[in-house]
């Protein structure tokens, strides 16, 4: 009995062990999103909330190196290593080789879920492969247009040109008014090159463009309110993937879904994919395809206690790093979901990507 008492303990100690060995974390860009991005001057409210400049994945890299150790088995220490290269492409093949042991995790964005659906020959990894760790936040994103551009409806959107800022080709702001014109007859004429967010946001309260895709509800109602109390600016479609509680302004459910104006189910399935950007362009993390399923159970724990705790929400007010975490286990459902998009959606889907092969 006391060699098994014995043993048992020397397995947990090793347990110990193992979990304390330092984790890195491997960070990967959207487009537009990297390390050479250089965000506005700060400007904070009382709250402690960041209004002149926008989080990057830089910033959300950081932000978790530094609090995700804390609530992980042994504490350990978590470094960052930036991997800027081919818009996290470059990270998802490196997580792909990873050890499954909790050692290396990355922050993912979106092209390494879709790549594989539009362009197998550069990514030799599926979306669920990946286990999926958390997301750090869940919100639809929307496209909003000038009051004055003549486009209040859909239907306008369709039957009237609008000049649109977008980031670089590849973004979410592009991608988002691309698949709107392929899947759901809009005549967006996409200016692409702008810096960020605020530079886009300045532009559409000059004039210089009309409109503009890619901001979450919540970034519209804390970053832009004057834009949308004022009526600046009318909200035109919103990208989702899952049911809303009514808690944005405007109301969410009054809003037309992206995937609604398309026509067909293949289109509707491809605006979803593309909609899947507000769960996988949410600061994501993920784990080795080999992590084994206790270890990732842990991960995922850690993940949502960290982001649930009292002083992590602080420092991320102060930062000015939206929170509303979503679980792994949804993020690897959406995952399966997208693996299973049918052949002709997942034709469309390189369509609105701009792949014109």
């Amino acid at each position: 009995m006391r060699r098994v008492a014995l043993a048992a303990a020397l397995c947990a100690l090793a347990e110990v062990a193992r979990a304390a060995a330092p984790v890195t974390l491997l960070v990967g860009f959207a487009p537009g999103q990297g390390a050479d991005v250089v965000a506005g001057p700060d400007s904070l409210t009382d709250a402690g909330r960041r209004l002149t400049s926008e989080a990057t994945y830089d910033d959300s890299g950081r932000f978790y190196a530094e609090r995700l150790g804390a609530f992980l088995p042994g504490a350990p220490a978590v470094t960052m290593k930036l991997l800027p290269g081919a818009g996290s492409l470059l990270a998802a093949a490196t997580l792909r080789a990873a050890r499954g042991d909790g050692s290396v995790l990355a922050m993912l964005g979106p092209r390494a879920v879709l790549e594989p659906l539009v362009r197998p020959r550069n990514a030799s990894w599926r979306a669920a492969d990946f286990k999926w760790i958390g997301a750090r936040q869940r919100d639809d994103d929307v496209c909003v247009a000038r009051a004055d551009s003549g486009v209040a409806t859909t239907a306008d959107l369709r039957a009237k040109e609008l000049f649109v800022a977008a980031l670089a080709p590849g973004s979410r702001s592009y991608i988002y008014a691309s698949a709107l014109n392929e899947l759901g007859g809009a005549r967006l004429k996409i200016i692409s090159g702008y810096g960020g967010e605020f530079e886009a946001a300045r532009a559409l309260e000059t004039g210089e463009v009309q409109a503009w895709c890619g901001w979450s509800q919540n970034a519209l109602l804390y970053r832009h309110e004057e834009l949308l109390r004022g009526g600046r600016v009318r909200t035109l479609v919103r990208f989702s993937v899952d049911a809303v509680d009514g808690r944005d302004v405007p109301r969410a459910e009054d809003i037309p879904r992206a995937e609604d104006l398309a026509a067909s189910g293949d289109d509707r399935a491809t605006m979803r994919a593309v909609a899947s950007q507000t769960r996988f362009g949410a600061f994501t993390l993920a784990a080795p395809p080999s992590t084994p399923p206790i270890v990732v159970e842990r991960l995922r724990a850690a993940y949502l206690a960290m982001l649930r705790d009292p002083e992590t929400l602080r420092l991320a007010a102060a930062r000015g790093l939206d929170v509303d975490p979503v679980p792994g286990d949804e993020l690897q459902t959406l995952a399966g979901e997208l693996d299973a998009l049918p052949a002709g959606a997942a034709a469309r889907l390189g369509v609105a990507l701009g792949e014109r092969q």
